[in-house]
């Protein structure tokens, strides 16, 4: 989308204010978004995460109300796909983003290419199951 991860931007006048939020950038980048308790801001916000950003977006539609959250070729949690990366000891946050989304009450988009060859398509299927429950 053009976005630098961990920036907010609006065209002026018009449309959501979209948030692309890198994993860790979650916390820190909180404070410098518009208040989503202030009347209107909420609904304008859509937190998108691409691959391990996925997480820092399900962690950002948790913590504060969005308009919607997009994930693109994401994962159920990093403990899910560790294995594959690393040991699980050294996975110190879990994004655990299928118990984010099955608590959403927003609108999800998932996309997610059969062909990926970091995800696997099947992770995307399940938190696509997960938010349907």
């Amino acid at each position: 989308c053009g976005v630098p991860h961990g920036f907010a931007h609006q065209r002026q006048g018009s449309g959501p204010l979209l948030v692309d939020v890198g994993s860790q950038q979650v916390p820190d980048q909180r404070a410098h978004l518009p208040d989503g308790t202030s009347a209107g801001v909420g609904d304008r916000i859509v937190a998108y995460g691409r691959s391990l950003g996925g997480g820092g977006a399900c962690a950002l539609g948790a913590l504060r109300p969005v308009a919607a959250v997009v994930l693109e070729s994401t994962f159920t949690s990093v403990a899910a796909i560790a294995p594959w990366f690393l040991p699980r000891v050294l996975v110190l946050d879990p994004f655990d983003n299928a118990a984010v989304v099955s608590t959403l009450d927003v609108p999800l988009l998932v996309i997610h290419g059969r062909q990926d060859e970091v995800i696997p398509y099947t992770q995307g299927q399940a938190l696509v199951e997960m938010a349907s429950k």
